[in-house]
């Protein structure tokens, strides 16, 4: 079989497609049929010089088909849909990077603030608790307290873990205290007296902004969120003990 014959019929065609990443699959697909339709002719008694040219032959001009395959191979939306792909898989390698980033920080995330809640208990010696209060399905577990010379925590856990719990804050000489507003989201700290204390809230926790008045006796927090209520006592007799 006179390949060089083949190729050369290839090469015409091609010179018709503008298209030129389509060149490689058209000459793939024109040299098989080509070279099927030659080897039929040789074992009929053809050499191979004369299958080869009759093989050729029988496609037509080279550049007649050119100009077809041309037409069936717009260049414009060859390339609109080798962009798209391109862009396809783009987007889809972006969004799985980022979604293994986002698993990824929420692990860390969480592992991080594990470690600090278990520093943090370990730096405050803490009382421990076991009330329980629920906020529109959302139940939090108060397990312990503990009382700096400023600040008084309470810690808490959500079930389920991740649970949303609005706390409406804004920053009050640099802390991130919550804006009480009735009717929408309103913490409080309240002694026995009566006395209100502002609160601040982070992932695990409740933070009196105090001191805590000495002359306290009792101690509640008080919450209502979107008019889902709670209201828990703070135990704060350790301080006798200390």
């Amino acid at each position: 079989m006179s390949r060089g014959t083949i190729d050369d019929f290839c090469t015409q065609v091609c010179r018709c497609v503008r298209f030129w990443p389509d060149h490689e699959a058209i000459t793939a697909e024109l040299t098989a049929h080509l070279e099927d339709h030659a080897a039929a002719l040789e074992a009929r008694g053809l050499s191979p010089e004369e299958a080869a040219a009759q093989a050729v032959t029988a496609m037509g001009d080279p550049a007649e088909l050119g100009r077809q395959l041309d037409a069936a191979h717009p260049p414009l939306l060859h390339l609109t849909v080798r962009i798209t792909t391109l862009l396809l898989a783009f987007l889809l390698i972006t969004f799985s990077v980022l979604l293994m980033r986002w698993g990824w920080d929420t692990l860390w995330w969480k592992v991080d603030d594990h470690r600090s809640l278990q520093e943090d208990l370990n730096l405050h010696p803490s009382f421990p608790m076991d009330e329980w209060a629920e906020v529109d399905g959302l139940r939090l577990h108060f397990y312990a307290a503990s009382e700096t010379d400023y600040f008084l925590y309470v810690y808490f856990s959500r079930r389920p873990d991740g649970g949303w719990l609005p706390d409406n804050s804004n920053r009050v000489n640099s802390v991130p205290a919550v804006k009480n507003v009735p009717g929408n989201v309103f913490y409080r700290f309240v002694d026995d007296a009566g006395r209100s204390y502002g609160v601040t809230i982070d992932s695990h926790r409740f933070v009196l902004l105090g001191p805590l008045a000495e002359e306290a006796q009792r101690l509640w927090l008080e919450g209502d969120v979107f008019g889902h209520t709670f209201r828990i006592e703070i135990p704060i007799d350790w301080r006798e003990a200390s």
